[in-house]
C-alpha cells in the first residue's frame, strides 16, 4: 500500500460486494489518525457505522461520529453533506475542528459519484486539512462519462492505482459463484400495435416528403447549395445535414452540381437513399434555432405542423425513429409481471425456505396497492413497479413477500415477530415504530419507524429479511441498488432498464456477496427482455446487451470465463413464441444447476486459465494504405508535384541553352504554360490555401490524432 501513497492517493477498484468496506478500514488503520468517511447515502453511512461497532466496538462506540459538525476518531459522513457544509459561508469552525483533530485519512466510498456536483466540495476540502491522504473506493470507474468528468474525477481520485478481477475474487472466496440469466417474454399486442402505428405513420411521412415539390424547391434555393465556397466552413461543420440535402434531391432523381458533390468527396452513385435515418436529421436541421432563419418562416410551419400530425414531435424534438422514450414503455412494459412470476416459481422449488429473492425495479407505483393484477378495471394501465410487482407475487400464494422502498414499506403479518425481535435486539423499543393494518391487505402491515429511528429502517428490514421471515422483497433499486449490504441474497431478478456500465454493476453486486452463514452459496442474476420479433428492433434486448458487455462470468456452452452477451449461447435473433420459450426452459435448467455454476467458476477447467479470456482487445488485421487520389488531393503533394515538374521543364532548357540550343524560346513557352496554368488552377488553388489556413495539413492532422489515440490506449 505504501508503494501507492507516493501522491498522497490511493485509487483501488473491486467488485461490487468484495470486501472494499473491510479494504478501507485496513488502510484506516495503517494510516493509524483520526479519519473522515464519506459515502453517498445514509444507508452506506449506516453501514460503515455497523461494521466498526460489530468489528471494533466491544461497548460504547462514543469515538464514531455521523455528525461533520461534531467530528470523531473515525467520522462517517455523506456526499450531501459535505457539499451543504462547503457551500456555506459557516464552513471554516468545521474545517478548524478537523483540522485540530488531525485527519489523516479521507476516504471516499462508492468514489464514482464524484465526477459532478460534489466532486467541488470535495476538492475543496482535501485543499483545506493538509497532509490528509485521499483513499478512494469503487466498484465501477465512470468509464461511460464524458471526458471533462473523467479528467475531474482523476484530479480527484488519483489514476487506478489496483483493480482486482471478479475470478480472482471468485476463486479466493471473496465472491460467491454466479451466473446471468434471461427471461424473454413478447410484448403485448398493445404494445406492438402502438409501434406498429407509429412506424406506419412515420413510413407514411417518408413517403410524402419524397413527392412534396415544395421541399425540393426550398432546399435548392438554400443558400448552401447556391454558393457552396461562400459556406464551406458552416457546410463541414455540420456536414451530415448537407449531406441529407443532397441525398434527398438524387433519391428524387436531381442532378446534382459536381462542385456539391466534391464538398463531401463523393460521387453521385455513391450516395445512399434517402430513409427514415436521412429524413430524421433533414428534419431536425429544417425546424432547428440555427437553420431556422435560412428558411421562409410559412415553410418551416408547414414541415412542423406535417410532423405533428404524423406524431413524429416529442417533447420539442424531431423522433422518425424509436426514441428513448417510446422504447422505455416497451422495456417497462408490464409483461414483465409474467416473467417475474416465472422466474419466482422456478426459484422457489430449487431453494425452498433457503430462497432469498429481491427484484429492483425504477419505480414505486403506489396506486396499484391493493389490485389484483389480471382481473381489475386497472389492468390494462398496469405498470411495472416495485408495488405491481410485491402485488403480484402476494397473489401467487407465499405469504412471506415484503415491499421496501424510500416511501413505503410492507412486510407480512407473520413476519411482525421477528421484525420486533430485530428492532429489540438494536436498541429500539416499541415506541419508535409503528406497524399499522392495511385495510385491502389484512394479512399484511405497512411499517413505519418514528423520530431518529429511521436512520436504521433498512437494517431492520435486512436482518428481518436475512432471518427467513421475508422470503421474497420488492424495492427500487435508488434505495436498494447501490451499497446496500445483504448477503443472504441468492437470486436477483433486474426489472429496471438501467443499461449503463455504473448502474448496472452496482445492481448485479447485490446478488454476487459472500454469505458467511451459507459459505456454498450460488447465486443467480435474472435479466428480463421484452421482444419486439421484429429483426434489429429490439430495444430491450439492446439494453441487456449493453449491460452484459462488461460484465465476466460462465460461458454456457464452452468451459471458459468471459464477457458479453454472446458467452450465454442465446440465438442471434427469437422470433417466434417456440424459440422463446426453448430458450426459457434452458435458463430456467441452468438456474437449478447449481453443482454447474459452482464448477464453471471454481472447476479445473478454467482455474488456470481465467486470466486474458474476458478482456476486450483491439486487433489490426493487415495493413491498408491510403487511397492515391486522397494523396493528391492533400496542398502538400500539388505543391511538391509542381515543383518537380518546373525543376524538371527548367533542367531541359538549361541543357538546351548549353548545347547552343533555342534554350530562351523554351524559357518562354514554360512562363507561358505556367501562367495559363495558373490562371486555370487560381479559384482552386485559392480553394485549397483558405482550407489549409483553417484547418492545416490532413496528413499532420491524422498523424497527431494516432498518436494521441496510441498514448492514451497504450
Amino acid at each position: 500500500m505504501e508503494a501507492h501513497l507516493d501522491d498522497a492517493r490511493l485509487h483501488v477498484v473491486a467488485p461490487p460486494g468484495s470486501g472494499k468496506t473491510v479494504l478501507g478500514l485496513e488502510f484506516m488503520r495503517r494510516l493509524a489518525g483520526p479519519s473522515l468517511v464519506v459515502a453517498p447515502t445514509r444507508t452506506i453511512q449506516s453501514q460503515w457505522a455497523e461494521r466498526l461497532r460489530q468489528d471494533f466496538a466491544a461497548g460504547a462506540a462514543d469515538w464514531i461520529s455521523l455528525d461533520l459538525r461534531q467530528p470523531g476518531l473515525v467520522t462517517i459522513t455523506t456526499y450531501q453533506m459535505v457539499d451543504q457544509v462547503m457551500s456555506q459561508p459557516g464552513a471554516e469552525p468545521v474545517l478548524a475542528a478537523l483540522r485540530t483533530l488531525g485527519v489523516q485519512t479521507l476516504l471516499l466510498d462508492e468514489a464514482h459519484h464524484l465526477k459532478q456536483a460534489w466532486w467541488q466540495s470535495i476538492i475543496d476540502l482535501r485543499k483545506r486539512i493538509e497532509g490528509v491522504h485521499t483513499i478512494s473506493l469503487t466498484a465501477t470507474p465512470p468509464y461511460d462519462s464524458s471526458a471533462a468528468e473523467w479528467e475531474r474525477y482523476i484530479q480527484l481520485c488519483g489514476e487506478i492505482d489496483m483493480e482486482i478481477p471478479v475470478p480472482e475474487l471468485v476463486l479466493n472466496g471473496d465472491l460467491c459463484p454466479h451466473v446471468d440469466l434471461l427471461y424473454f417474454e413478447f410484448a403485448s399486442p398493445e404494445d406492438l400495435q402502438q409501434r406498429a402505428s407509429f412506424q406506419s405513420q412515420i413510413n407514411e411521412l417518408v413517403a410524402d416528403l419524397l413527392h412534396r415539390d415544395s421541399l425540393a424547391e426550398q432546399i435548392n434555393k438554400h443558400p448552401w447549395l447556391l454558393d457552396p465556397e461562400a459556406h464551406e466552413a458552416d457546410i463541414y461543420a455540420e456536414v451530415e445535414w448537407f449531406s441529407s440535402l443532397l441525398i434527398y434531391l438524387h433519391t428524387r432523381g436531381a442532378r446534382l452540381q459536381p462542385e456539391l458533390l466534391e464538398l463531401l468527396d463523393a460521387e453521385a452513385g455513391e450516395l445512399p437513399c434517402f430513409d427514415t435515418e436521412w429524413a430524421q436529421v433533414l428534419l431536425r436541421g429544417i425546424v432547428s434555432k440555427k437553420q431556422r432563419s435560412l428558411w421562409p418562416q410559412d415553410f418551416v410551419r408547414q414541415i412542423e405542423a406535417l410532423l405533428k400530425q404524423h406524431g413524429a414531435i416529442e417533447r420539442g424534438h424531431v423522433h422518425l425513429l424509436p426514441s428513448h422514450a417510446r422504447n422505455r414503455r416497451l422495456m417497462r412494459s408490464a409483461t414483465k409481471l409474467r416473467s417475474i412470476e416465472a422466474i419466482v416459481r422456478v426459484e422457489r422449488e430449487t431453494h425452498g425456505a433457503d430462497l432469498r429473492l429481491l427484484v429492483l425495479s425504477d419505480y414505486i407505483y403506489p396506486e396499484f396497492l391493493g389490485t389484483h393484477c389480471e382481473r381489475s378495471r386497472n389492468a390494462k394501465s398496469l405498470k411495472l413497479g416495485a408495488v405491481p410487482i410485491f402485488e403480484r407475487l402476494r397473489q401467487l400464494g407465499d405469504e412471506r413477500v415484503g415491499l421496501l422502498t424510500g416511501s413505503l414499506v410492507i412486510i407480512p403479518a407473520s413476519a411482525a415477530p421477528t421484525l420486533l425481535d430485530v428492532c429489540c435486539e438494536r436498541g429500539l423499543s416499541p415506541a419508535d415504530l409503528r406497524l399499522e393494518v392495511l385495510e385491502a391487505l389484512p394479512d399484511y402491515r405497512a411499517l413505519t419507524l418514528l423520530r431518529g429511528a429511521s436512520r436504521q429502517l433498512v437494517p431492520v428490514m435486512t436482518e428481518t429479511f436475512a432471518r427467513g421471515a421475508i422470503h421474497i422483497l420488492s424495492g427500487t433499486q435508488a434505495l436498494l441498488g447501490e451499497g446496500w449490504d445483504a448477503p443472504c441474497i441468492n437470486s436477483l431478478i433486474i426489472a429496471s432498464n438501467v443499461g449503463s456500465f455504473v448502474s448496472s454493476n452496482q445492481i448485479r453486486g447485490r446478488a454476487i456477496r459472500t454469505n458467511p452463514s451459507s459459505p456454498l452459496k450460488v447465486s443467480k442474476i435474472w435479466h428480463l427482455v421484452t421482444l419486439t420479433g421484429v429483426p434489429h428492433d429490439e430495444p430491450d434486448l439492446d439494453c441487456v446487451r449493453r449491460r452484459l458487455k462488461t460484465f465476466v462470468g460462465p460461458n454456457h456452452r464452452e468451459a471458459a470465463i468471459q464477457s458479453g452477451y454472446e458467452r450465454l449461447g442465446i440465438p442471434a435473433s427469437i422470433l417466434t413464441p417456440q424459440q422463446c420459450a426453448q430458450v426459457n426452459d434452458e435458463m430456467q435448467a441452468l438456474s437449478a444447476n447449481a453443482s454447474w455454476i459452482r464448477q464453471a467458476w471454481l472447476g479445473p477447467a478454467n482455474a488456470p486459465d481465467w486470466k486474458g479470456l474476458f478482456y476486450r482487445s483491439i486487433q489490426v488485421k493487415g495493413r491498408k494504405l491510403m487511397h492515391y487520389a486522397y494523396l493528391w488531393r492533400s496542398v502538400e503533394a500539388v505543391l511538391y508535384g509542381a515543383a518537380l515538374s518546373i525543376l524538371g521543364v527548367g533542367f531541359d532548357a538549361f541543357r538546351h541553352m548549353l548545347s547552343g540550343g533555342r534554350g530562351l524560346a523554351v524559357w518562354g513557352m514554360l512562363l507561358l504554360m505556367l501562367l495559363i496554368g495558373l490562371l486555370r488552377i487560381a479559384p482552386d488553388l485559392w480553394r485549397a490555401l483558405r482550407l489549409y489556413r483553417q484547418y492545416g495539413l490532413t496528413g499532420v492532422t491524422a498523424d497527431r490524432v494516432g498518436r494521441s489515440l496510441f498514448r492514451t490506449m497504450h
